[in-house]
C-alpha cells in the first residue's frame, strides 16, 4: 500500500509541474504580430464560459481574397463561431462572413475585393459550449486573382 501511495505522489507532482500543451499554445497566441507569406496560424484558448470573445486583426497585401480557417484544436467537441468583418478598403467595410467550428468540422470565412489591393479585417471567435479552456487555431490565407499565396499578418487584439 505504501508503494502505491508513493507512486501516486510522484505522478501527481509530475502532473502539477508540467505545463499543458494548450497553455503553451495560448502564450503563442498572446504574443507579437505574425507576418509573412500565408498561410499564417495562431493558437488560442477561450476559458470563461460563453462570455468571452477573442479578436484578431488580419491584413493581406496585394490580394483579392482573404480566407480564414478556424478549428477546435483538439477536436474534443467544443463549438466556436468565427466572424470575419472587413475594415479596409471601403468597398469591403462591414462586409461580414461567419461560420461555426465543432470537433473536426472547421469554420471557413472569406472576403473578396472587387480588384486587387490591401485587405484589413477583424476576426472574432466566440465559444458557445460550457467547457473550460477551449483550444482553437486560426489560419489566415491571402491570395491574388490567380490564387498565388501573398503576404499577410495576424495579430491578436483581444484575448479573453
Amino acid at each position: 500500500m505504501k508503494w502505491f501511495i508513493a507512486i501516486l505522489l510522484v505522478l501527481g507532482m509530475g502532473l502539477a509541474t508540467s505545463p499543458a500543451p494548450a497553455a503553451d499554445r495560448a502564450q503563442e497566441a498572446a504574443g507579437e504580430e505574425t507576418t509573412g507569406l500565408t498561410p499564417l496560424t495562431k493558437y488560442g484558448i477561450i476559458g470563461c464560459l460563453n462570455f468571452c470573445i477573442d479578436t484578431y486583426e488580419l491584413k493581406c497585401t496585394s490580394s483579392k481574397y482573404m480566407y480564414v480557417d478556424m478549428f477546435d484544436d483538439f477536436a474534443d467537441g467544443e463549438t466556436f463561431w468565427g466572424v470575419l468583418s472587413g475594415i479596409t478598403p471601403t468597398s469591403i467595410y462591414a462586409h461580414t462572413s461567419q461560420d461555426w467550428a465543432n470537433g473536426v468540422v472547421g469554420s471557413y470565412t472569406s472576403i473578396m475585393l472587387p480588384g486587387t489591393g490591401s485587405i484589413k479585417a477583424l476576426y472574432s471567435i466566440y465559444e458557445t459550449t460550457t467547457a473550460f479552456f477551449d483550444d482553437y487555431s486560426v489560419t489566415l490565407y491571402c491570395y491574388n486573382a490567380s490564387f498565388t499565396a501573398k503576404s499577410g499578418s495576424i495579430n491578436q487584439k483581444q484575448n479573453q
